[in-house]
Order: C-alpha cells, then structure tokens, then sequence
C-alpha cells in the first residue's frame, strides 16, 4: 500500500491557494485510509472509555486512602489515648504500692518502737523492785532491816577494854610529836562512839 504524500506546505507569501490535488489515487487507497482511521477511532474510543474508568476508579481510590487515613488517624489517637490511661494506671499502682510498703514501713517502726518501750518498761520495773518503796523509806521508826538503807546489816564493831589503850598510850617508845600525834589519833579512833 502506498503512502499518501503530504500535500506541498503553502507558502508564506500571503496569499491563500487551494490544493486542488487529488485526495486520493484509487478508492482502495481511499477505503484503506478510512478504514485504518475508523479503526483507530474505535482504538481510541476504547481508550478513552477505559482512561475515564480508570480515572473514576482513581479518584475511588483516593477516597478510600482519604478514608483510611481518618480512620488510621482515629486509631493512632485512640491508641495514644489508651497508653495515656495504661501509664496513669501503672504510675497509680505504683504510687499505691510505694504507699503500702511505706505504710508497712511505719507500721513495722511503730510496732518495733511498742516493743523497745515494752522492754524499756521491763527493764526499769525489775531495776525499780530493787529500790525501796516510798512506804520503806517513810517508815523511820520500823526495824533496820525495813530501813531505806537496803537489807544490808549494820557491822557489828568490836568493843575493846579501855584499860589497853590507856596502857598502850602512856607506854609507848617516846619519839617525836608526830609519832605520839598518830598514836593519840588512833587510839581515839578504835574507841567506838557510843551514842
């Protein structure tokens, strides 16, 4: 099949000229050109037909991601809002548990603090049974062993016959003053006051 040549360009001299060529050489050649562009029209057609689906189908899609994206965007919220409440939770627990133990921890100090002042208690009531009650010591006129003294007895001191000493004080070796001081002194004081 032949190729039609392009009709000579017009020149630009200002004039306008009519091509008075002839369009086509046969009418084979006619119904061959028409033919391929009735063809093509419907080629065309079918892709324009399946170019405006594909574009209701894409401006679809982009309603959908428009969609999906609110809705991912919600769920990110809500999950952002979940974790929120789950961490107050958990900070709340812990607080609880920080407050328990230290609760028990005061509990256990009062209770340890019962104890030591129980012991303290003990320890001062059996110190106190060795004192005196203030009725042993207002009883003045009772027996010695009764006596705010304690239950110590009172040291049975030796009487010693007056006449050795006074034998012992004019016979001793005469010395100096100081021996014959010391002599005196403790003759007086073997002599048991007498009261």
């Amino acid at each position: 099949m032949e190729t039609p040549t392009p009709p000579p360009k017009p020149e630009k001299d200002g004039s306008s000229s009519v091509d008075a060529s002839r369009p086509f050489r046969s009418v084979r050649e006619a119904v061959a050109i028409f033919d391929e562009r009735v063809l093509v029209f419907g080629t065309l057609k079918k892709l324009e037909a399946g170019l405006e689906e594909t574009r209701a189908e894409l401006k679809l899609l982009k309603e959908r991601e428009y969609a999906t994206e609110i809705a991912l965007a919600s769920l990110n919220a809500e999950v952002h809002m979940n974790m929120s409440k789950l961490a107050a939770a958990e900070a709340a627990a812990a607080k609880k548990a920080a407050e328990s133990t230290r609760a028990a921890g005061f509990e256990r100090k009062r209770k340890e603090d019962l104890l030591k002042e129980e012991e303290r208690r003990r320890e001062l009531t059996i110190r106190m049974d060795d004192f005196p009650t203030l009725a042993q010591i207002l009883d003045l006129g009772g027996s010695e062993e009764g006596s705010f003294r304690g239950k110590k007895e009172r040291k049975v001191m030796k009487k010693k016959p007056i006449v050795p000493l006074v034998g012992d004080f004019f016979f001793k070796k005469k010395g100096s003053s100081n021996s014959t001081l010391n002599t005196i002194l403790s003759i007086l004081l073997k002599i048991p006051l007498i009261l």
